[in-house]
């Protein structure tokens, strides 16, 4: 089993990453439209896998902002049709393509961070930062997404800062590995947890060591790097990501902040928060 760097190597670690712009290649897609050009990207994991992502750029001359959108652990991408309504705000879209689903969030910790499932997502979402970066007509962008996605979000904003200036999830996972550690399994997305010590280790030798591992992926250490703007949305009824675990996330927070709690949401997705995204967005396209 090897060893964990502290959280603070490890980010260090991410942001030497981020500096890295991957080249990728343009896939064209089927289809077109007067305000908008369509594209299929994709460019070389930092693990050698191939990612892939969906964007969406208006058809205008002059940089534009970017929305870089990641979705949740049990769902696909966003169709086209879907992500189009940020080009009418202003907005272009890099939207990644999550290379599998996350089934076990254990799953690989045995081997090292490298070999972490869950830190490969946020090392990709870092990495569409990155590729977003090395657009000459993107201008600052905001991080948005929901569950998984929302953790993504604030990994890639955490990492990079002067590019990323806002940032939007809702009920992002994973968050307060502490409380979930301590509380046993308290939510569907942590179930490996359960699993890992139910059929690998029933003594809990090994929780000290599978408690550093998961340190590396809890969206609450990223949280307290992140700066310029972040909007954070609660299910008060989410049973995946716990309202306890997000208050740790709110908390760890401490640049300029905006939190909406919705008592009777679960983790689903919140028509009215994504209203409350678009008044978010709105002076990035003014800046323009």
């Amino acid at each position: 089993m090897n060893s964990y760097p502290s959280f603070g190597q490890w980010y260090a670690r991410l942001c030497e990453e981020a500096e890295h712009k991957p080249s990728f290649t343009v896939e064209a897609v089927p289809f077109r439209s007067h305000t908008a050009g369509y594209a299929q990207l994709s460019w070389q994991a930092a693990d050698g896998d191939r990612l892939r992502a969906r964007l969406i750029r208006p058809a205008a001359e002059h940089q534009v902002p970017l929305v870089l959108m990641f979705h949740d652990a049990s769902v696909p991408v966003r169709g086209w049709h879907h992500m189009t309504r940020f080009v009418a705000a202003g907005f272009a879209v890099l939207a990644l393509e999550n290379r599998s689903e996350l089934t076990d969030i254990t799953a690989g910790w045995e081997k090292g961070p490298e070999d972490l499932l869950p830190a490969s997502f946020l090392r990709d979402a870092i990495s569409a930062a990155a590729v977003a970066a090395s657009f000459p007509w993107a201008g600052k962008m905001i991080a948005w997404g929901e569950g998984l996605g929302g953790g993504m979000a604030i990994a890639a904003a955490s990492v990079c800062p002067e590019r990323i200036v806002r940032c939007a999830a809702a009920n992002p996972v994973p968050a307060g590995m502490d409380t979930i550690l301590d509380k046993g399994t308290i939510s569907p997305f942590y179930e490996g947890i359960t699993q890992y010590f139910r059929w690998k280790d029933p003594e809990r030798r090994n929780a000290g060591a599978l408690h550093s591992a998961l340190t590396l992926i809890d969206t609450v250490h990223f949280a307290g790097y992140l700066k310029g703007s972040v909007l954070l949305g609660t299910g008060g009824m989410d049973s995946v990501s716990p309202p306890e675990t997000q208050d740790q996330l709110w908390n760890a927070i401490s640049c300029d902040k905006l939190r909406k709690v919705y008592a009777k949401h679960a983790h689903e997705r919140i028509n009215d928060f994504e209203d409350e995204l678009l008044c978010f967005m709105r002076p990035m396209a003014a800046e323009v």
